[in-house]
């Protein structure tokens, strides 16, 4: 009986468990994950895509931020897939920031060196913006080398990264070598060797080039003591630190009141107080002051770990964890490249802002000091040449013809510079910044309008007409002289009061004018952040005609200017580097009307008639002062009247500056890796790695997480190891390892 009763129930238990998974493969297990965009936006162009990839509808987009992946039974692995690409194009966009200058300029008169003052005008605007550009990529450039040195003065002398010992670098002031750095360095670059634990493999991650903020945050990670090296770091970019720098082209043309005169001892001083970069520099020290460097080296190596596994493991990777190392990593740069980016803004804006026509005292220091350097080098090779054998004496009279040769020509350079200012005439400067994420357009429109104010000087006239309303006397007929002749009450003080008071309010003429400039850009940042591409529509011009008022009439001003400037165009601008986008120039030349009586030297010479005398004493002061040239010029100018050619010349000229603020995957993608593997065979699975992991840890994903918590100063994977050993034997009380 109990045998039946057993073999009912198991009858029945059967039955019901096979009902059970009959009606579960009956329903529709399907599950639905909701993915959110962050950086790209697009939910609706990532569904299409996804969609067309796996021939199926399982991905849906709602708004612009959200994305459904409604896998069916049994798919989940290619659910996981999808989200892996989902993330992988999700990550943080770099940002670029620009800045646009304009610069217009008019020289009108009779001058025939007019062409040539504008031509030098362009010519210094242009050597400014090629200047400024070597100064801010020759900072960054000094900036990498000097730590690609520092950190070159601790790599290992033997090929095993394990008996690493520092070379004797007395000169950089090292003393003892940092572990977490030389961790961090073999992790990073050392190559994958059989017997050793695993590494990266970003063999070139160290190397002082290609030159960029990203590779300069990256460097000073690896470098021993980080807290240290970053005001030095600071002084190597200003060009002001150690001895064998001199004062650089950026101190000048950013602080030039503050600048460094050049050190010629054989040992100058170390000099450490930020010139140029004032919120970058401290900003940076603070960050990595009381180890917290620390947080900057975990975050590189957790991220460029994460970035080399979806790219050699798709299937492998975790993206939740490649987001969220890429967004730690963003966020430690975020605040150095704004102190950066607002540092060079100031450097860019001063040096930009002085025009480049205007002579300056600094101009005129120069050219003394540079006087008196040629006079002193003069001096000493002609006391050369008096003690000089007669064999040696050719060659240094040879060098004195051409020291005096470059002391001419920059003596003509100067005059030609002192007197640009006197033959501009109407000139405008513009400045245009914006920054927007790479792929999304900005667009700027900005007008202004400046008022200028004339007043005629008060005549002996004026005054006598302010005398006679001062006396209120209405009548018409009688002039100012006659008031004053026949009236014995005006007396000297009265007359001085009326003069005053029409000095006080003198006839004024205003003149108004109206321009802007218009900015459309859309930037797109391109591998590794080092450049960027711009597709550009600027619009420099006058809004208005000017117009020009006097009391209370108003017409327009003629004034000669750049009416328009337009470009449409797509360029490629490297980060760090100005650079001139368009140059627009037109000029015109009218010829002069002449005169019914012609000077008389002119007529006898056959030289061109610029003036016209006046009748009778014009002529007669022409005719002795005429041949003579400068003294006929200044005679005759109040004598004459100007009727010679007229020319007109006007220039437009637009230039670019850019900076591309890194992200975390710009770092990665300007670094090139070894695919995990020994020899020519290359893993394509993580299971393969085990033998690279230290004893105790099971995964090389553990050993990873462990070595992080290794750089930022907490238990790393041999202490864990270590741990787990003594909890198994029983050889130490058992504890939590997590």
């Amino acid at each position: 009986m109990q045998i039946l009763v057993r073999a009912a129930t198991w009858l029945s238990v059967t039955m019901l468990t096979l009902t059970l998974v009959a009606s579960a493969q009956g329903e529709d297990r399907s599950r639905s994950e909701v993915v959110r965009l962050y950086h790209f936006r697009e939910a609706g162009a990532i569904a299409e895509v996804l969609e067309r990839k796996s021939s199926e509808d399982f991905v849906k987009s709602i708004g612009s931020d959200l994305v459904i992946i409604d896998a069916p039974p049994g798919e989940d692995e290619r659910r996981h897939k999808l989200k892996r690409l989902i993330q992988q194009m999700d990550l943080p966009r770099p940002q670029i920031s620009m800045r646009f200058f304009s610069s217009q300029l008019n020289a009108k008169g009779d001058d025939a060196a007019l062409g040539d003052a504008l031509g030098l005008g362009h010519e210094l605007l242009r050597r400014r913006v090629r200047d400024l550009s070597g100064a801010m990529q020759g900072a960054i450039r000094r900036g990498v080398w000097y730590l690609s040195e520092q950190i070159r003065c601790y790599q290992a002398t033997s090929p095993s990264p394990s008996k690493i010992e520092p070379r004797a670098c007395p000169e950089k002031g090292i003393q003892a070598i940092d572990h977490e750095a030389r961790i961090f360095r073999d992790y990073i670059q050392s190559p994958l060797r059989e017997g050793e634990n695993y590494t990266l493999a970003y063999r070139d991650a160290f190397a002082p080039f290609p030159a960029s903020l990203s590779r300069l945050f990256l460097l000073l990670a690896a470098t021993d003591n980080p807290s240290i090296e970053a005001s030095k770091l600071v002084s190597v970019m200003e060009g002001r630190w150690p001895g064998q720098y001199f004062k650089s082209d950026l101190v000048v043309l950013c602080d030039p009141d503050g600048a460094v005169p050049k050190q010629a001892d054989s040992e100058p001083k170390a000099d450490t107080s930020p010139r140029v970069f004032r919120s970058f520099g401290p900003l940076l020290a603070e960050l990595l002051e009381r180890g917290r460097g620390r947080r900057l080296r975990s975050a590189l190596a957790d991220y460029l770990f994460h970035y080399k596994w979806s790219v050699q493991y798709p299937d492998d990777f975790v993206s939740y964890d490649l987001r969220r190392s890429a967004d730690t990593l963003d966020s430690l740069f975020g605040g150095l490249v704004e102190a950066f980016n607002a540092d060079l803004e100031v450097c860019v804006d001063r040096a930009m802002r002085r025009l480049p026509w205007e002579y300056t005292d600094l101009e005129k220091d120069n050219r003394r000091t540079r006087r008196q350097a040629f006079e002193d080098e003069i001096a000493g090779l002609k006391m050369q040449i008096k003690a000089a054998s007669p064999e040696d004496k050719p060659d240094l009279e040879e060098a004195l013809d051409g020291v005096k040769r470059r002391a001419e020509r920059d003596r003509g350079e100067h005059e030609r510079r002192k007197s640009l200012g006197k033959k501009i005439g109407y000139a405008s400067n513009g400045l245009v910044a914006v920054s927007s994420l790479s792929g999304r357009s900005a667009k700027v429109d900005g007008g202004v309008k400046h008022y200028f104010g004339f007043q005629k000087p008060i005549s002996f006239g004026d005054a006598l007409e302010a005398a006679k309303e001062a006396l209120n006397d209405d009548d018409d007929e009688t002039s100012a002289l006659d008031v004053l002749k026949n009236d014995p009450r005006v007396a000297a003080a009265n007359v001085a009061l009326a003069i005053a008071k029409a000095a006080a309010d003198p006839e004024r003429t205003t003149v108004a004018i109206s321009d802007g400039t218009s900015v459309e850009v859309t930037p797109m940042a391109l591998s590794s952040a080092a450049s960027a591409e711009l597709e550009i529509k600027l619009k420099i011009g006058e809004r208005e005609e000017p117009k020009q008022t006097k009391g209370d009439e108003t017409k327009t001003a003629r004034i000669d200017r750049i009416v328009q400037h337009t470009v449409e165009d797509t360029v490629r601008v490297e980060s760090l580097k100005l650079f001139e986008l368009s140059t627009f120039a037109q000029g015109h030349r009218l010829p002069g009307s002449g005169c019914w009586w012609p000077g008389t030297w002119d007529v006898i010479l056959s030289r061109e008639v610029t003036r016209c005398p006046y009748p009778v004493v014009g002529h007669a002061v022409e005719l002795l002062v005429g041949p003579i040239p400068w003294l006929g010029n200044k005679v005759m100018k109040p004598l004459s009247i100007d009727v010679g050619p007229k020319t007109s010349l006007s220039q437009s000229s637009a230039v670019i500056s850019a900076l591309v603020v890194p992200t975390a995957a710009d770092i990665a993608l300007g670094l090139r890796f070894d695919l995990d593997g020994l020899g020519e065979k290359k893993f394509d699975s993580p299971r393969q790695l085990l033998p690279f992991v230290p004893k105790g840890l099971h995964t090389v994903r553990e050993y990873h997480k462990g070595l992080v918590r290794t750089l930022m100063g907490l238990d790393g994977p041999r202490e864990k190891a270590r741990a787990r050993r003594a909890v198994r034997d029983g050889s130490a009380e058992r504890r939590v390892v997590p």
